[in-house]
C-alpha cells in the first residue's frame, strides 16, 4: 500500500500493485487515479500527464500538485500561414510577438514553443485543448537577447 495517514510523502511505501490502480476521467476528460479510500489509508494526491510525438514520449508524475506536459516535433511543419493559424488561438500580445519576427524559420520555431507552453498549461489545469480556450491567457515572451524567457499572464478581458 502507498503510505498511511501518519507518513510524510517522502516515506511512502510504494508496494502498490499497478494492476490495482483504477482510473477515472475528470469533467474535461483528463484521466486521474481513482484511489480506493479506507480508514487506515489516505493516499497522496497523485497527478500525471503524458504527451507524445512520433519520436518522443514524455510522462510526468507529481504528488500534491498538478502537472501538464506537451511535446512537439522540432521540425513540425505548419500547413497554413503561421500568423493566420495563430490568430485563431493566440492572444494579441502573442500575435504581436510572432508578427515582429521577420525570419520565417525563427517565427515557426517560436510559434511551436508558444503552442507547446500553452498546451502544457491547459493540461496542467486538467482541461486540455478543448476545455480552456487558448486566447484567454497569454504566454509573455522576452527576446532571446534578454534571456529568452516566457511568463504566463491571464488576460484581463477574456477573448473567446
Amino acid at each position: 500500500m502507498w503510505g498511511s495517514k501518519d507518513r510524510r510523502p517522502d516515506q511512502i511505501n510504494s508496494q502498490v500493485n499497478p494492476r490495482s490502480l483504477k482510473f477515472r476521467k475528470n469533467i474535461h476528460g483528463k484521466p486521474e487515479v481513482e484511489w480506493q479510500q479506507s480508514d487506515d489509508w489516505h493516499p497522496p494526491p497523485l497527478h500525471f500527464n503524458l504527451s507524445h510525438t512520433s519520436s518522443l514520449i514524455a510522462c510526468g508524475v507529481t504528488m500534491n500538485s498538478q502537472i501538464g506536459i506537451d511535446v512537439e516535433e522540432k521540425q513540425r511543419t505548419i500547413r497554413n500561414d503561421i500568423l493566420s493559424f495563430a490568430r485563431r488561438y493566440f492572444s494579441h500580445h502573442e500575435m504581436d510577438f510572432l508578427a515582429a519576427i521577420s525570419d520565417p524559420e525563427v517565427q515557426r520555431q517560436e510559434f511551436i514553443k508558444l503552442w507547446t507552453l500553452k498546451e502544457a498549461y491547459v493540461k496542467a489545469l486538467g482541461r486540455g485543448f478543448s476545455g480552456a480556450p487558448f486566447r484567454t491567457f497569454t504566454i509573455r515572451c522576452r527576446a532571446a537577447a534578454t534571456g529568452g524567457s516566457f511568463h504566463l499572464s491571464q488576460n484581463s478581458n477574456s477573448e473567446v
